[in-house]
């Protein structure tokens, strides 16, 4: 496992602590083992590279608008998974 070390804006690490609060008290059936800040973001960080490993996902779907996926790099991000030698250009 490797470990990230990095700082949050104080407002972003309350907003962090809010959410969570919110997870554990009103959670219902998908109430996840979150117990700290560390857990939201672990669990946001599995979420978005699970994303960018299944095309078809709904973890996908999250990563377009936060410009992390552009839609013109589908193709070449399969090529690249499939592990091709054989990378076709991108058009222009």
């Amino acid at each position: 496992m490797k470990v990230v070390t990095f700082e949050l804006h104080e407002q972003t690490y309350r907003e962090l602590e809010i959410l969570l609060e919110e997870v554990q008290t009103h959670g219902g059936e998908w109430r996840l083992p979150l117990e700290s800040v560390a857990d939201v973001i672990r669990h946001v960080a599995v979420t978005v590279a699970e994303g960018s490993a299944r095309p078809d996902s709904w973890e996908r779907q999250l990563l377009y608008p936060m410009g992390l996926i552009p839609m013109e790099s589908e193709l070449l991000l399969y090529y690249r998974r499939m592990g091709s030698r054989d990378i076709p250009e991108q058009p222009e």
